[in-house]
């Protein structure tokens, strides 16, 4: 069973955290080919339980239509596409931390990484994020 307190603790042995605030770390990754992106994993409640939520940056509200927004949901296996309060667009992914094995975090965590930035390329067409 994990916690995020344990969650956090695997974290921080295994990547560089670049932002920490209570609940929510940020993290920078870089790929071979000069492209980076921001991820960030925060702490969420669903009632007394305890989820993780990751999230990567795609782009402004502005440089997305509504409907491909809504087109690309449709398609999507895990997570979604939200926007914050901001106008910042997010590939999001909420796991329960209830029965998540900590090596059972990677292989969303990566998909999120990978997939934020195969979107923020497609959509925007420039490295932002």
């Amino acid at each position: 069973m994990a916690t995020w307190d344990g969650l956090r603790s695997y974290i921080k042995s295994n990547y560089v955290v670049s932002a920490e605030e209570p609940g929510t770390l940020g993290l920078d990754f870089a790929f071979d080919d000069g492209r980076s992106q921001k991820v960030i994993v925060s702490k969420l409640m669903l009632g007394d339980a305890e989820w993780v939520e990751i999230a990567t940056p795609i782009c402004q509200e502005s440089e997305l239509a509504p409907r491909d927004a809504m087109l690309r949901n449709g398609q999507m296996i895990v997570g979604g596409l939200a926007m914050d309060g901001d106008g910042m667009v997010y590939f999001r992914h909420s796991l329960p931390l209830k029965d998540l094995d900590l090596d059972e975090f990677e292989v969303p965590f990566h998909l999120a990484v990978g997939f934020g930035d195969q979107l923020e390329q497609e959509i925007v067409g420039v490295n932002r994020y």
